[in-house]
């Protein structure tokens, strides 16, 4: 087979039928601040009040998990205290006592799948040594993450006036699970079975983002404070979103995913830059300063 190799030139000028058309108008969203963005590169596909602060609710689960594998082992088990005991309890499918023992990989499962707030606050106090330390680590890793406007206080997003983030802030933590299978995983797991030092639960996520096609994972949140939220990864035809909507209502919150969901997948264009088959072929791709002229060459 003979190797092609595939040259550029700038500033050439710009073929108009060969750039993309224009984004069609974005949708009607019901939620208060949403966002959507290309989880490969971090662009803005929608924009509702992406930077407008609000609180995440159970969403900041989402960050815990992310904590929880960078600074845990699977083998590592994790005790439930009375304090972790005493959190607003959030799932009723597994009942823990003090002193009862998960490993990582359950601790994972049943916080993504149920939500679980003691599970958080057991999560934090065997990696942070107290809550306290926790979010001092979870406001570090979140501004390496991109989160620049977030602050967090707890690890499971019960309300506390200064525990807040942004639409965008919280898709941008979101886009860091994909260095982890495992929370992904998590994430899209509908049912499941656990094994704790005392007991084994069949655990289910009541979610209804499973019926949407595209998804690949999500977290859902609620507080009265908060209302509704939700981040949900969707891919569709090797493109990859993550949805963020905050400040919403049911049964809005899912219509307002999916037409964000289409608006956006509907912003990657598919587009024939070279024929192999024409090797004197000049095209250009891009417009303004970012244009360049593309041609190939036989070696």
């Amino acid at each position: 087979m003979t190797p092609m190799t595939l040259r550029a030139e700038t500033n050439i000028g710009v073929n108009p039928e060969q750039v993309a058309p224009p984004p069609k108008e974005g949708p009607n969203v019901f939620s208060q601040f949403a966002t959507t963005i290309d989880a490969k590169t971090g662009d803005i596909l929608y924009d509702k009040n992406a930077h407008h602060r609000a609180f995440p609710a159970s969403m900041t689960k989402v960050l815990t998990a992310i904590l929880l594998m960078e600074h845990t082992k699977p083998e590592d088990q994790f005790t439930f205290s009375q304090l972790a005991l005493d959190q607003e309890k959030s799932n009723y499918q597994i009942e823990f006592q003090p002193g009862e023992t998960i490993n990582r990989n359950t601790a994972l499962m049943i916080l993504m799948v149920l939500s679980a707030n003691d599970v958080s606050y057991a999560i934090a106090e065997r990696i942070g040594g107290s809550v306290e330390n926790f979010a001092n680590m979870m406001n570090e890793r979140a501004k390496q993450l991109g989160a620049t406007d977030s602050h967090f206080v707890t690890p499971n997003g019960l309300h506390d006036p200064n525990h807040y983030t942004t639409p965008y802030d919280m898709a941008m933590i979101t886009r860091g699970v994909q260095k982890y299978p495992e929370i992904l995983q998590a994430m899209n797991t509908k049912r499941t079975t656990v094994t704790t030092s005392r007991q084994t639960v069949s655990i289910f996520n009541k979610s209804t983002y499973f019926e949407n096609p595209f998804s690949i994972g999500g977290k859902t949140g609620f507080t009265n404070e908060a209302r509704n939220t939700l981040v949900l990864l969707n891919e569709k035809d090797g493109n990859r979103i993550i949805n963020v909507v905050m400040a919403s209502q049911r049964p809005e919150i899912y219509e307002d995913l999916k037409q964000m969901a289409d608006y956006s997948f509907g912003q990657f264009v598919k587009q024939t830059v070279l024929d192999k088959h024409s090797w004197h072929q000049k095209t250009t791709y891009g417009t303004g300063i970012n244009k360049v002229s593309l041609y190939m060459k036989q070696l």
